[in-house]
């Protein structure tokens, strides 16, 4: 009764076994919403009683997620009552909302009319505006689906329509739980960037929640779990002794409680705070606080990030380099090529005593500050020196001709400017330029240069040639010997299966009467 007088009826909370009151032991929600008061209010009230979630639920959304929110919102409006049922397996009410797993529909069918008879208004009440608002809560497809599957029901109410939602979310086959099971004895924390037990722990949370409604969880599974997760940072001796003794202490609790059954011994493990729960969010939490001290060593180790170096060409070019001036040689230390910085053997450029260059040496070292196309600064190559005027195209270094190229700006092994190609085929001239293969390697004591390779059609066109007249000869068989005796064969063998089908037919009509043909031709239609 409040100050002005006026009575407030207050709604929700478990109920007893027999419905005689609410359970003493399981505080009720006291939220204003809990309460039916005045009538001025009632309408106002009854609006956000009825009102579904914000967030339609659909069919992908992650049913434990579904269960919480619905429940919640039971719980603050006062709806809850009419939700719990006995467990099946003790005599103990339970929310169907909050452990659907462990109720099925023909065992919520016989006990929702007994209880429903001893509800009172208000229950009734409080039962069709649940209803109400589970149907708002869906999206057009489940709630389709929902009143499709509802549509013989006389006046369902809301557990029914709970059940058959949950019956399009939860694990109802064996296979599924047995699938579960696996996954979680083969759960370890390697299948994880970094070991990361939170994220592990989320999983196996999840997992073992639908295994303990479905009454499928055994103490085996429960033991490899935390076993896998023990399994983790293996080179920190502090999580070892803290992971070792969760596992010591687990397996003892699992030892006292071998001769219990499945809600007995559930019951002593969370007792015991070796709830799957529990155990997870042991080491989940673990895992946070040494990770963020920088003590989780997993998470600090280096990742191959499998990209290409900013230098693999140049390493690559320096590396076919070095094989072509080794070739044939006896030890990698023995230099057996020609110097790049003098021309001479029997040493490299950076072993040579005279450090000069002839007059492209000059060049490079009035030109430092400069970058060459590989990044390293004070030098210019000479291959992209042109020669100034007065001086031939045509030079020998390091014991092979170059040319230089007015089109490509530097000296080449494979062409001058009058034998340049564009990227068309067509030479400088204009005209249609013969393809050659050209493979070339350039390089000096400061640069390398790139691969230059052309496809050569010269062999497939003399193939072409070669096989022309056999090609025609083939072909004028084929179209002018080969199909016409074909189409003439399966001619002749239509003629002769119908002449030999119209024979039948006449000396079946001589013998039965003309009367036979329209059943002949009928049959033969079907058939056909």
């Amino acid at each position: 009764m409040s100050q002005d007088g006026t009575v407030s009826i207050f709604v929700g909370g478990k109920p007893l076994y027999d419905w005689s009151g609410l359970d003493p032991e399981c505080d009720p929600a006291t939220s204003p919403s809990n309460y039916r008061g005045a009538a001025s209010k009632s309408s106002k009230d009854y609006h956000y009683r009825i009102k579904g979630l914000d967030k339609k639920i659909g069919p992908k959304n992650d049913f434990r997620e579904v269960c919480r929110n619905v429940f919640e919102h039971l719980e603050t409006h006062g709806l809850d009552t009419i939700t719990y049922l006995p467990d099946p397996n003790e005599a103990v009410m339970e929310s169907v909302v909050e452990k659907p797993n462990i109720f099925l529909w023909d065992y919520v069918c016989i006990q929702v009319p007994v209880y429903k008879n001893l509800w009172d208004k208000f229950d009734v009440q409080n039962d069709e505006a649940a209803s109400k608002f589970l149907l708002g809560s869906l999206n057009e497809e489940l709630l389709r689906k929902v009143r499709d599957a509802m549509a013989s029901t006389t006046k369902p109410t809301f557990l029914l329509y709970w059940m058959k939602l949950a019956e399009l979310f939860r694990v109802i086959s064996a296979g599924r739980v047995d699938g579960l099971q696996e996954v979680v004895e083969r759960r370890l924390p390697a299948h994880y960037p970094g070991q990361n037990l939170e994220t592990m722990a989320e999983a196996n949370i999840r997992d073992t929640q639908d295994m303990e409604q479905a009454g499928w969880f055994n103490l085996s599974t429960g033991c490899k779990m935390v076993r896998n997760f023990a399994s983790a940072n293996v080179e920190c001796r502090h999580f070892c002794w803290f992971a070792m003794e969760i596992v010591t202490k687990y397996e003892k609790a699992v030892t006292s409680c071998l001769h219990m059954n499945k809600a007995r011994h559930k019951g002593y493990m969370e007792s015991q705070g070796f709830g799957n729960e529990e155990v997870c969010i042991l080491f989940a939490n673990y895992f946070r606080k040494a990770n963020q001290d920088g003590l989780w060593l997993p998470t600090k180790t280096v990742r191959d990030t499998r990209g290409v170096p900013n230098n693999f060409a140049n390493h690559t070019e320096y590396r076919a380099l070095n094989l072509v001036q080794n070739e044939g040689a006896g030890s990698q230390g023995k230099a057996t090529g020609t110097c790049h910085n003098c021309g001479e053997a029997g040493h490299w450029a950076k072993n040579c005593p005279s450090k000069t260059v002839s007059t492209d040496a000059t060049v490079r070292t009035s030109n430092r500050g400069q970058s060459n196309r590989n990044g390293n600064s004070g030098s210019i190559s000479w291959t992209k020196v042109p020669p100034t005027n007065g001086q031939p195209h045509t030079k020998s270094m390091h014991n092979k001709d170059f040319h230089w190229c007015d089109k490509c700006k530097r000296w080449s092994i494979s062409h001058g400017t009058s034998e340049h190609r564009d990227n068309n085929g067509t030479g400088s001239n204009g005209n249609e330029s013969k393809t050659k293969t050209n493979i070339s390697l350039m390089a000096t004591s400061t640069n390398f240069a790139a691969w230059h390779v052309s496809i050569d059609n010269e062999v497939e066109d003399k193939q072409e040639k070669e096989n022309y007249w056999l090609d025609l000869v083939t072909s004028f068989a084929i179209n002018f010997i080969y199909l016409p005796m074909k189409l003439a064969m399966i001619f002749t063998i239509g003629i002769v299966i119908s002449v030999i089908t119209l024979m039948w037919l006449l000396s079946i009509t001589d013998l039965l009467g003309h009367g036979i043909i329209a059943p002949i031709i009928w049959i033969l239609t079907m058939m056909g």
